[in-house]
């Protein structure tokens, strides 16, 4: 019986509940355990997962025909085989026409900055055929999968989708399938949006990391921004404060820190606690598609599974390399660590991202609370992580498509691609 609660606890990750059991029953409780342990560590490609969160989360009919599309199109199938080739853990990065000209940067940023073997890492998620075999012509050493036929043509997959627009509904639903579909076939993997550039290896910092996010904002970091009596209810809906009005510094910093996590940058672990918690988020997706973002989904996911006092946020007077993932291995849940404003900084403060470079501390730029090629291009000018060149000579990048080299000369393929009069992919902003 002991090892039949062991191995329906560990193989259909469900709390542990005492039951009758005859020995006889106990090889037969194995033999079902075996068969997901084969699904789990990726041997079965078709995937049944699709099918059991769509009864679980009790879809709309438009996260239904999302969930109905991803599997009947071989998603599941071209993820595993991409995952099985690249380096783990995997980098993930959602795409499309629209958003190639970020993608670009962001991969030209790796040669820029000694970081070329991270291509062997990435497996890009392209959502329509333009942009899928534009990857493939000037980045063919990156793993990508085409999600052309999870659109209809009237969807517009190829162009931007500004924040909280009807066409940012769709993309949010997905990016909140990525992280967890990758663990879910058991790969560890980062995903991140394709206006976030690497200042320094990100993966080499993530070494000691469960489960790592990029802050949403600097209130994460009470020293910035100092907790306040209004947001007492809120923390006591979660960590369950004593009176409702009041609260401790160290409860306010308990509360922040999940709710300040930004699904623009998530490292997770397969192996970790926060597997469910993810499953939970893509779980949401009629919430998210109703409210056209995945933001509040996440948090609401994350509190769920993560309870108080087990989120850590990294501050600029905590070492950054505390191996958390090590700390009680037994426990039922595994620390999550919220990352450093000033070591991986966003857009919503750009002078700070600034100092940060020059006192050599950033490591990654999240390009956000920018909308928009033009606005996103002139930010990453100033904080110098701009490395793709205009089409034409002499022109302005931020105005047109950039040029199929990476700037300064680099070769995006191993091979110089010259281009006279056709631009990259085409420009809608």
């Amino acid at each position: 019986k002991n090892h039949y609660y062991f191995v329906t606890t560990v193989c259909t990750n469900r709390s542990y509940i005492p039951v009758d059991v005859s020995n006889n029953m106990i090889f037969v409780y194995l033999f079902f355990c075996y068969v997901v342990l084969v699904g789990a560590m990726g041997k079965v490609a078709k995937r049944k997962s699709i099918e059991f969160e769509r009864d679980s989360m009790n879809a709309t009919a438009a996260c239904d025909s999302l969930a109905s599309k991803i599997e009947a199109s071989g998603v599941w199938t071209s993820l595993l085989n991409v995952l099985r080739i690249a380096k783990s853990p995997a980098v993930m990065v959602f795409s499309n026409s629209g958003h190639y000209k970020l993608l670009h940067n962001f991969l030209c940023g790796l040669i820029a900055r000694g970081l070329g073997h991270i291509l062997a890492h990435m497996v890009i998620w392209s959502a329509d055929e333009a942009s899928y075999k534009a990857l493939g012509n000037d980045w063919p050493q990156v793993s990508s999968i085409s999600l052309a036929n999870v659109f209809e043509a009237n969807e517009n997959a190829e162009k931007d989708a500004p924040f909280n627009s009807d066409g940012y509904a769709k993309f949010a639903a997905i990016k909140a399938l990525m992280p967890w579909a990758a663990n879910r076939l058991g790969f560890d993997t980062l995903v991140q949006d394709a206006d976030l550039v690497w200042h320094k290896d990100v993966l080499a910092f993530l070494t000691n990391y469960d489960g790592a996010f990029m802050a949403d904002s600097n209130r994460v970091d009470p020293t910035l921004r100092p907790c306040r009596r209004k947001e007492a209810p809120l923390i006591h809906a979660y960590v369950k404060t004593k009176n409702p009005s009041l609260f401790t510094s160290h409860e306010c910093a308990a509360y922040r820190c999940v709710a300040s996590v930004n699904g623009g940058f998530i490292f997770s672990r397969h192996s970790s606690r926060l597997q469910l918690a993810l499953k939970f988020w893509f779980a949401k997706c009629p919430s998210i598609i109703q409210g056209r973002e995945n933001q509040p989904a996440l948090v609401q996911a994350l509190k769920r599974i993560i309870p108080p006092g087990h989120c850590t946020y990294i501050g600029t007077n905590t070492t950054p390399t505390i191996p958390t993932f090590s700390v009680n291995r037994k426990k039922k849940f595994t620390p999550l660590t919220v990352l450093d404003v000033n070591t991986f900084a966003s857009g919503q403060r750009v002078a700070l991202a600034l100092q940060a470079r020059d006192r050599g501390d950033l490591v990654a730029f999240h390009c956000n609370f920018r909308f928009g090629w033009k606005s996103k291009c002139q930010t990453l000018q100033k904080m110098g992580m701009l490395y793709v060149q205009a089409f034409s000579v002499g022109g302005d990048v931020c105005t047109e498509p950039p040029f199929p080299r990476c700037k300064g000369g680099s070769c995006t393929a191993g091979k110089c691609i010259q281009r006279s009069s056709t631009p990259l992919l085409h420009d809608d902003t």
